[in-house]
């Protein structure tokens, strides 16, 4: 993230930490703003959760099977639930850079005195974690109803917690590279669209990587989308060191490469800007 400061002028050297602190808690207190939409992502998280457990105890008992993927129907239902609330808590802040750039608003965002990425880091922090812990936790008391017990590894929490956060971060960084696209297309939507179909799919939100078929698997585990959402649901419930390293490695390549693409495209977006008298 410290590659993102060039390009844009030095933040007042007094506490800068904390403007993106302040945006933080105001993200945060926006969401309590609207307690109707928590309740309403929460229905649609109980709804989601019942089909996939009927959906996993017909699987397992159809096939006589105690394990899938290497995964008990309880792990299962556990990594469906840390998966959903990954993908369910997905911050839209993110999502306003399009109309900035289209409509040259861009242009007095980055003339405040803050580093525009770090501060648009800290209010999708500010939104994304609320939505997480109460997804979290919703998705695991339905998890320990439909299945009667616990799927997590005590040895997988704290290497969980870390691949998450660092997850986050990367989802956050290509959100903003995709929306970043504005500066030559007209709407990113499409884009974000295929973007975020393709975290639910080769992401393994609703099937464990270790179900794909044979060839799709070893590719699946390369790209990005493994390691922003199955990976750190993955070592939740199923802790292995060996893959618990290869993915923190991976996300660490990814987080670079995000970093560096996101700072390529600010730059450029501050050269427009100035080329165009911003």
């Amino acid at each position: 993230m410290a590659s993102l400061v060039s390009g844009h002028r030095r933040p007042s050297s007094r506490a800068p930490w904390r403007k993106y602190l302040a945006a933080f808690r105001i993200s945060l207190a926006a969401q309590l703003a609207y307690p109707a939409e928590i309740v309403m992502r929460l229905l649609f998280l109980v709804v989601i959760m019942f089909i996939f457990a009927s959906l996993w105890h017909t699987t397992f008992a159809e096939m006589n099977a105690t394990r899938l993927g290497g995964l008990t129907v309880t792990q299962m239902l556990w990594y469906l639930a840390i998966t959903e609330a990954l993908i369910l808590s997905r911050p839209r802040t993110t999502l306003r850079l399009d109309e900035e750039v289209r409509t040259g608003a861009f242009a007095y965002a980055v003339a405040r005195p803050y580093h525009f990425v770090l501060f648009r880091y800290a209010e999708a922090s500010g939104e994304r974690v609320l939505r997480l812990a109460l997804n979290i936790v919703a998705g695991a008391a339905l998890a320990a109803l439909f299945t009667g017990g616990s799927g997590l590894s005590g040895a997988g929490l704290a290497p969980g917690l870390v691949l998450a956060i660092l997850a986050v971060t990367v989802d956050f960084l290509l959100t903003f590279c995709v929306q970043m696209l504005a500066f030559w297309v007209e709407d990113t939507t499409p884009f974000v669209f295929v973007y975020e179909r393709l975290l639910m799919i080769m992401g393994g939100m609703l099937l464990p990587l270790t179900l794909f078929p044979g060839p799709l698997e070893p590719v699946a585990r390369l790209l990005p989308f493994a390691s922003i959402i199955g990976e750190p649901a993955a070592t939740l419930v199923a802790f292995d060191a060996g893959r618990w390293l290869q993915s923190l490695a991976l996300l660490a390549v990814w987080l670079v490469l995000a970093s560096s693409g996101a700072a390529l495209l600010f730059r450029h977006g501050l050269r427009v800007v100035s080329a165009n008298g911003g």
